[in-house]
């Protein structure tokens, strides 16, 4: 269950803990903490820190594994005109993840459509 949150609200309302990042669901944008060995070492080409407006996200899936005995399994986000963000989780949070997608898909669905392409006409 996703937690009541007001406009100014700077507290998370849903967060889910990755085994490369956090994401922090905000009622206005997303926050992706990348906390994977390869961004610690090299902080100067991997944000730590990335915000994505909640208007930019387009989708949100979760890739189940093709092998049987997997143990992780894979949330992308998908935004709009910038490359997905993926985010690897272990099997037994699968739970929590479909959670955390529910709630973003709940967010991306009270948003308005984008108004449709106007066309010139010509004379």
């Amino acid at each position: 269950m996703v937690a009541p949150h007001t406009a100014s609200s700077t507290q998370p309302v849903c967060t889910f803990d990755g085994l490369n990042s956090r994401i922090e669901l905000y009622p206005d944008h997303i926050t992706i903490h990348r906390n994977d060995p390869i961004a610690q070492m090299m902080p100067w080409l991997f944000d730590h820190k990335r915000d994505i407006p909640l208007d930019h996200i387009t989708a949100c899936h979760i890739h189940e594994s093709e092998y049987t005995y997997s143990a992780w399994y894979l949330l992308t986000l998908a935004v709009r005109d910038e490359p997905p963000v993926p985010a690897i989780y272990l099997a037994k949070d699968q739970n929590r993840a479909y959670e955390f997608k529910n709630a973003i898909d709940d967010y991306i669905s009270k948003q308005e459509p984008f108004p449709p392409a106007q066309t010139l006409e010509t004379a």
